[in-house]
């Protein structure tokens, strides 16, 4: 195979695994998006193709993830150029597990069988999901409203759908090479591809004629609101205090009143600091405005002092019913953006990210009591995304996620979306409902079936919402 062929394949492949990515508007490639660098791999040498592959693995992550840079820049109130060289180390490292996926197809000539497509598939799947990461997207996520394909996710989380779906891939790949000269070993690859759809496909199917005739026992009404508080708030913190205390205000009031049976009502995490163990005045206003509706409250307090100096602090969320005050610290921090990772072993580090903040994680999981007994499981931003760590949180008688996030640090970029759909498959593996609410970005409610209701990807609106829906 020419050089030039390989590079466009390349492109061809990114270009794929980017609209099959969220955001990207066409979910189904990810059924072909590897193919090309499978058949890249299949037609080099072993370090070739481990160089392409960690080629691919660079291309796809900096075309996905490109706006982290931005944002962490905005939290952290240093350059986005002075970001480049760390961003592209990230993206290679993550790169890395395709690299060694592209060695291996081409050292043991996996492409060409039907064994061999699921032997690469199955090392893919456990290097890519024992891979430490900080934002473990993958290819399967765009299918998150797929709900007819993905409900196998409940059988082994989201790196059992990613494995079904890149078995189909290898599965193409090998009816594609095989079909000249090899129409026996295609046909079977065809048959084998077929089976492998259409028993995930029936599966689904099965499951959610369960679930939506099963039983419902409790029911909740949750009123949401999502702000759209300016980031550029956060520099004249004083100056809009009370802008931020009338916007919270009207919105809640006026949920209230369009729905007098909202059972909580729930607000997103802010980008201008709000504490309510820490700042008299913002306590002051939420008794005051929680008796006034006489509703429960969720809400975010940007800081809440870790230890006496007050240079640490936690990000926590907090529910406030009848004047009884019940905190969540989150445990898992954003790197850079909420910490300096590495801060010690590599000073440089402070250069870059002089305003880095001080973010210290806590250490338990906690659960709100609402009403009916019902308890709630706070998630804050991005913790939701991590499977095994809500995994961990979870008791028996968790009843449903909050998550409270604020995507305004991405402005109108494809990541509201892609983190939204990471963390929308943790009501189907956990088939637990999901009360998602974002500052601006993409609020919305996940049922156990993995559908969505409320949403609107119209992401710098101001809007509230409230639905009653089943446990």
């Amino acid at each position: 195979m020419k050089l030039r062929v390989r590079f466009a394949l390349i492109i061809l492949g990114v270009v794929l695994f980017r609209f099959a990515f969220p955001g990207g508007g066409v979910p189904m490639f990810a059924f072909i998006a590897m193919i090309p660098i499978i058949t890249i791999s299949h037609h080099s040498k072993p370090k070739t193709a481990l160089l392409f592959g960690l080629l691919f693995g660079t291309a796809i992550w900096s075309c996905c993830i490109w706006w982290t840079m931005p944002a962490i820049a905005k939290m952290a109130t240093t350059s986005v150029w002075l970001l480049l060289p760390v961003f592209l180390l990230f993206c290679l490292f993550y790169a890395l597990p395709y690299a060694a996926y592209s060695y291996a197809i081409a050292k043991y000539k996996l492409a060409m069988t039907i064994k061999g497509a699921f032997i690469s598939t199955t090392l893919l799947t456990l290097i890519i999901f024992v891979y430490p990461h900080f934002l473990p997207g993958n290819l399967v996520h765009g299918l998150y409203q797929q709900t007819w394909f993905i409900q196998i996710a409940e059988i082994g989380g989201v790196p059992f759908l990613f494995f079904v779906v890149n078995l189909i891939n290898g599965l193409f790949a090998c009816t594609i090479l095989n079909v000249k000269e090899h129409k026996q070993s295609a046909r079977m690859s065809v048959v084998a591809t077929l089976l492998v759809f259409s028993a995930t496909v029936i599966y689904s199917q099965y499951k959610l004629d369960i679930i939506h005739s099963g039983l419902k026992n409790k029911s909740i009404t949750v009123g949401v609101v999502q702000p759209n508080i300016p980031i550029s708030w956060r520099d004249d913190e004083f100056d809009h205090q009370y802008d931020v205390y009338q916007r919270l205000a009207d919105l809640s009031i006026s949920l209230k009143q369009e729905n007098p049976n909202v059972d909580v009502i729930i607000w997103p995490e802010i980008p201008t600091p709000f504490s309510y163990n820490e700042d008299e005045a913002d306590r002051a206003f939420l008794d005051s405005l929680q008796q006034h509706l006489q509703t429960d409250i969720i809400f975010s307090s940007g800081y809440v002092y870790a230890d006496d100096e007050h240079e640490n602090y936690y990000n926590t969320a907090q529910l406030l019913s009848e004047g009884t005050l019940t905190s969540y610290n989150k445990q898992i921090l954003l790197p850079f953006g909420e910490y300096l990772p590495f801060k010690e072993t590599l000073p440089w580090l402070n250069n870059i990210f002089h305003n880095a903040l001080n973010y210290v994680p806590g250490n338990e999981y906690k659960h709100f009591n609402l009403k009916d007994n019902i308890k709630a499981m706070p998630l804050v931003c991005y913790e939701a995304v991590f499977s095994r760590f809500v995994s961990k949180g979870i008791e028996n008688d968790t009843d449903m996620f909050i998550n409270l996030v604020d995507d305004a640090w991405f402005g109108d970029s494809a990541a509201a979306e892609i983190h939204f759909a990471l963390s929308a498959f943790r009501s189907i593996e956990h088939r637990i409902p999901m009360v998602r609410v974002t500052n601006a970005g993409i609020s919305a409610i996940i049922h156990r079936d993995g559908s969505i209701t409320q949403m609107d990807k119209n992401l710098n609106v101001i809007r509230v919402f409230s639905e009653m829906f089943s446990i």
